[in-house]
């Protein structure tokens, strides 16, 4: 029994020391990273200063191109657009960015699958801040809100960064591709199904966690005179309209646009690289859409400044 307690004694030293060693080293690689998804957060919280914000999703990511938008509107434009996620991740980098500048206007692209709807676990959102983590108060209770045991899984750097582990020695690696933000997608969608509904079936009831911070990110972007847009980019088919309904009262209540294109651009093979993101051309003709609608809706009303 004494020699089995004794490996055991052996083995959790082993782990803490593994866990302090392996903590140091991903903390000085993440210094050190070129490019990537982690370059690209690190350069929102301490470099960004575009007039217009484009957050989000993928969708975001790849259906706004800044650089269309800036050439029409003569405004900067930085595309915030992460990759699979929606506001508890967006409502963080509004939180650190907020701190040091703000932006004139922000376009927030929705999708209900990430920002409204019980459709998947909160902890993958959560994900792409954790090398963050203990930076800042505010990225900190997003993770207790969402779990409060993160407060206790978070003291282990092995668990800090395992889902960040191969991104960030990768960024070290690359270089930084996209001044702007934008990644668009490049293929064409093959046997498309236009008859297909997107959110088929579900009833508007919404996440409390998420619709949580859609509501703080609102108030605080009001109280900060920042023009806030919701936007719904183009679906290849079409979109249950329904599962909105709570959302735009909630905007319509509190004076926000709510710009829904889910319709706009529905079956055109040619501009969708699948059913629910843009490829590369199908983004050239909505950020012309929206930088126009930007131009004589916002800025011509003198709402803002230019």
């Amino acid at each position: 029994m004494k020699r089995f307690l004794l490996k055991i004694g052996l083995l959790l030293t082993l782990f803490v020391i593994f866990d302090i060693c392996f903590g140091y080293v991903m903390k000085n690689a993440q210094n050190q990273i070129k490019g990537g998804t982690v370059k690209k957060m690190d350069y929102i919280f301490n470099q960004m200063n575009s007039e217009i914000v484009i957050m989000g999703s993928s969708r975001a990511l790849n259906d706004y191109n800044p650089s269309i938008i800036t050439e029409i509107t003569g405004l900067s434009c930085y595309n915030c657009g992460y990759d699979g996620n929606g506001i508890i991740m967006s409502y963080g980098l509004w939180k650190e960015f907020s701190k040091r500048y703000i932006p004139k206007v922000i376009i927030y692209d929705l999708y209900p699958g990430y920002d409204l709807l019980p459709m998947e676990d909160n902890h993958r959102f959560i994900y792409a801040l954790k090398p963050f983590y203990e930076k800042s108060a505010d990225i900190d209770s997003i993770f207790w809100i969402v779990d409060k045991r993160e407060r206790f899984k978070m003291l282990l750097s092995s668990y800090k960064y395992n889902t960040k582990f191969l991104g960030i020695l990768a960024g070290r690696f690359q270089s930084d591709n996209s001044p702007n933000g934008f990644d668009p997608e490049f293929g064409i969608i093959n046997n498309g199904n236009k008859d297909r509904i997107i959110f088929d079936g579900m009833s508007p009831i919404y996440d409390d966690t998420r619709y949580y911070y859609l509501k703080k990110f609102i108030d605080e972007c009001s109280r900060e005179n920042v023009r806030l847009i919701f936007t719904v980019s183009p679906f290849y088919s079409k979109m249950n309209q329904e599962v909105l309904a709570p959302f735009l009262e909630e905007c319509s209540d509190k004076k926000i646009p709510v710009w829904n294109y889910s319709k706009a651009l529905c079956g055109i093979d040619s501009l969708f690289n699948d059913n629910i993101h843009l490829n590369s051309v199908g983004a050239e003709v909505f950020s012309k859409n929206i930088a126009h609608k930007l131009k004589t809706e916002i800025f011509m009303k003198k709402c803002i400044k230019m």
